[in-house]
């Protein structure tokens, strides 16, 4: 009678082992998928997130280029007389200072 007891013991005991495996099994078996399909969703998450900081970075660079040129002639030569007009007004107030400097200013700037 005892023996009978302790075989079905074991016998229970090695059913509940290998009901344990199966379930450790699948229990990893879902943890991998699940983290499979985590890891692929954060990828592309990350992947969206770099586009569009890379699209927001390239409008920001277009942002920074210079004004266009006028088209028309008339105006083209209105910005070309103004830029001299400003260069020369720069130009003749280096001479009027030079012309008018003595020789301790002269000396001085030099150092």
């Amino acid at each position: 009678m005892l023996q009978h007891i302790d075989s079905q013991f074991y016998i229970m005991k090695d059913s509940l082992h290998i009901y344990m495996a199966s379930a450790y099994s699948s229990f990893c078996t879902c943890f991998v998928s699940y983290s499979k399909k985590v890891h692929a969703a954060m990828e592309e998450a990350n992947q969206n997130h770099h586009q569009k900081r890379k699209s927001q970075r390239r409008s920001q660079r277009k942002k920074k280029l210079p004004p266009p040129k006028p088209k028309n002639q008339v105006a083209m030569e209105r910005m070309v007389l103004e830029r001299k007009r400003v260069e020369s007004q720069v130009h003749s107030r280096k001479d009027f200072q030079l012309r008018n400097a003595t020789w301790c200013d002269n000396h001085y700037s030099v150092r």
